[in-house]
C-alpha cells in the first residue's frame, strides 16, 4: 500500500524561514528517487519573476511519543504504515485483508485506530516532519540558486531591463557567479544576446569578469564564435589578454577553435600572437594539430621572423616538431610555410625517431613529399624505432606515387627489426603488384637477393599466399635459373595445388627453353 504520513500536530509548525542567502552553499541533493513536497513558487503579476517559497518549513514534534492521543486519527482512513515483519495475513469479510501478530501498525478501511497505531503514527510523523524539515533547510540555498539561474536566463533572452533591475532588487548579484559557475554577463554571451550584453553592462556588470574557469566573457565568445559578441565586447573595452585558468588567451582560444574572422579581426586590434599556455602550446601548434590550416596562414600573414622562436622550439609529447604535424596532415601550403619559418632540422625526428617524412609518406601527400626532396639536407633512408624508412610506410600504404619518388633515393637494402622484410617483401605481402613491378624494375636483383627472417624469397612467399597476379609480376621480372636455390616454385605450387600458378611457372620455363633454342 502506498505510504501516507499523517499532518503534524499543530504545535510542530514553525514560521516561514525566507533568509535564503545565509546558508552556507553548496549542499548535496538527495536522491531522485525521494521526492519530498516541494516548496510552492509564485509569480509577480507585474513581472512575472519566481518568488522563493513562502509555504512553511516543518519541523518535528516536540515529544510525539508522550502524548499518543494529541494527534487526531479518522475512524475511516488508508493503510498509514507497512505491517511489521512476522505478522500473518487473513481474509476479511467483502475480500478486504488484514493482517494479525506483533504490533498492529495497519488501520485497514472501517477499523478504529489502536493506541499501537498511534504511536507508530505519531513516530512515523515526527519522522517525515524532520526529513522535510532539513531537506529543505539543506536545499534553501540550492532552490535560489535555481530560481535566480531561471530568472537570469529568462531576463536575458527577452532582453528586459525592467525586469532586470526587478530582479537585482530582489539580491540578485549582477557580479555574482549563478549556482557558482558563471555571471550574468557569461550567460548573455553564451545566449548570444548582443543587447543583453548591453543592458547588463549599463547595470554595471564587470567587462572582465571570471566565470568558474577564470574565462571572461570575451574567452566564452572567441571559444564558440560569436563575432557579433566580441566585436561588441572589445568596443566596450574588453581585456585582449585576460588568461584563464589555463593561461589561454581568448585569442587562443579562436585558434584552436578555427574562427578565423575572430582571429583576424583580434590581430588587427593588435592583440600579441605569442603566447604559450600551461601546457607550452603556442597558438600556431594548437591550430596546427587542430587542422586549422586557415588560421596558421593567416598568423603567418601578421608575424615578424622574430615571433617564430616559440614555434620552433614546440614539441608535442612524442616529441614531434610543427613540421611532423603539418606533414600527416597532408596540407603542402601548411608545411611550407612552417618550413620557412621555422628554421627547424628537416631531419628531426621523435621520441619514436619519425621524420616528418615519414608522416607525409605514410599519408601519401606526393607534393610534401616531393618538397621535402628537394631540400639537399634531406635523408630518406632514416629509419623509425621498428627500422621502416619512409619508403616501406609507402609501400605499405599503397602509395604507388610516392614510392616512385622515393625509390630512386632510399637505400633497398635496409629490412625492419621485427620482420625482417625489406620493401619487396612488405609489397608482396600487402599484395601490390603495380608496387612490386616498380620495384623490381628498379632493382631486378632484389626478387633473388631479398630474403625474410625464414629464408623465404618474394616469389616463394607470393606462391605461398597464393597471390596469382604478384606471381604473374614476379615471374615476369626473373630467370628461373635461380629457382632451385632455395624453395623450389614449382614443388611448392605442386604441393599446395594451385594450378593456376604452376601454369605461370611453366610457361615461364618453356618461353626461356624456346628462346634459348632460338638463339641457339
Amino acid at each position: 500500500p502506498t505510504i501516507t504520513p499523517l499532518s503534524p500536530p499543530p504545535s510542530s509548525i514553525s514560521p516561514p524561514n525566507n533568509n535564503y542567502n545565509n546558508h552556507s552553499p553548496p549542499h548535496t541533493p538527495l536522491s531522485p528517487s525521494f521526492s519530498p513536497a516541494s516548496p510552492t513558487f509564485s509569480l509577480s503579476p507585474s513581472s512575472s519573476i519566481i518568488s522563493p517559497p513562502t509555504s512553511p518549513i516543518l519541523s518535528p514534534p516536540t515529544s510525539p511519543l508522550t502524548s499518543p492521543t494529541s494527534l487526531p486519527l479518522s475512524p475511516v482512513m488508508s493503510p498509514v504504515l507497512s505491517p511489521r515483519a512476522g505478522g500473518e495475513e487473513t481474509e476479511r469479510e467483502g475480500g478486504k485483508k488484514r493482517r494479525k501478530g506483533r504490533s498492529k501498525w495497519i488501520c485497514m478501511e472501517g477499523e478504529q485506530p489502536s493506541r499501537g497505531t498511534i504511536l507508530a503514527s505519531n513516530f512515523l510523523s515526527a519522522y517525515l516532519s524532520d526529513l522535510v524539515a532539513n531537506y529543505t533547510i539543506a536545499q534553501s540555498t540550492v532552490l535560489f540558486e535555481f530560481l535566480e539561474l531561471s530568472n537570469v536566463v529568462r531576463v536575458i533572452e527577452e532582453c528586459s531591463r525592467e525586469q532586470l533591475q526587478l530582479l537585482l532588487r530582489k539580491h540578485v548579484d549582477i557580479n555574482g557567479l549563478v549556482q557558482g559557475v558563471m555571471s550574468p554577463l557569461h550567460i548573455a554571451v553564451y545566449l548570444d544576446k548582443v543587447s543583453a550584453v548591453r543592458m547588463l553592462c549599463d547595470c554595471g556588470a564587470f567587462i572582465d569578469i571570471r566565470d568558474v574557469s577564470l574565462d571572461t566573457p570575451l574567452h566564452l565568445a572567441c571559444r564558440h564564435g560569436l563575432e557579433r559578441i566580441v566585436r561588441e565586447l572589445v568596443m566596450m573595452g574588453a581585456n585582449l589578454e585576460a588568461t584563464n585558468n589555463k593561461n589561454q588567451t581568448p585569442f587562443f582560444l579562436a585558434c584552436e577553435y578555427g574562427h578565423k574572422e575572430i582571429v583576424n579581426f583580434l590581430m588587427k586590434k593588435g592583440v600579441s600572437t605569442v603566447v604559450l599556455d600551461n601546457d607550452k602550446r603556442t597558438a600556431i601548434s594548437v591550430a596546427t594539430s587542430e587542422g586549422q590550416h586557415g588560421v596558421v596562414l593567416s598568423i603567418a600573414e601578421h608575424r615578424e621572423p622574430q615571433d617564430w622562436e616559440d614555434d620552433a622550439s614546440f614539441r608535442y609529447q612524442d616529441g614531434s616538431t610543427l613540421l611532423h604535424m603539418a606533414a600527416s596532415m597532408g596540407l603542402p601550403d601548411l608545411f611550407s610555410l612552417l618550413l620557412e619559418n621555422l628554421s627547424l632540422d628537416i631531419n628531426t625526428q621523435s621520441h619514436f625517431g619519425v621524420t616528418a617524412l615519414h608522416h607525409a609518406a605514410r599519408k601519401g601527400v606526393k607534393k610534401v613529399v616531393d618538397l621535402m626532396l628537394e631540400d639537399p639536407s634531406i635523408d630518406p633512408s632514416l629509419c623509425d624505432s621498428l627500422g621502416r624508412t619512409p619508403l616501406f610506410l609507402a609501400v605499405m600504404e599503397g602509395h604507388l606515387d610516392v614510392v616512385k619518388s622515393l625509390l630512386p633515393v632510399t637505400n633497398l637494402s635496409i629490412k625492419t627489426q621485427k620482420e625482417g622484410e625489406g620493401v619487396l617483401l612488405a609489397a608482396v605481402n600487402a599484395g601490390y603488384p603495380e608496387i612490386v613491378r616498380e620495384i623490381i624494375q628498379t632493382n631486378p636483383n632484389m626478387i633473388k637477393e631479398e630474403k625474410n627472417k625464414d629464408g623465404g624469397d618474394p616469389l616463394t612467399v607470393a606462391i605461398q599466399k597464393g597471390d596469382l597476379e604478384v606471381v604473374r609480376v614476379l615471374v615476369e621480372g626473373s630467370e628461373s635459373g635461380w629457382w632451385g636455390q632455395g624453395k623450389n616454385p614449382l614443388y611448392l605450387a605442386v604441393l599446395i595445388g594451385d594450378e593456376e600458378i604452376l601454369k605461370i611457372l611453366l610457361n615461364k620455363i618453356e618461353e626461356e627453353n624456346n628462346n634459348n633454342n632460338s638463339n641457339n
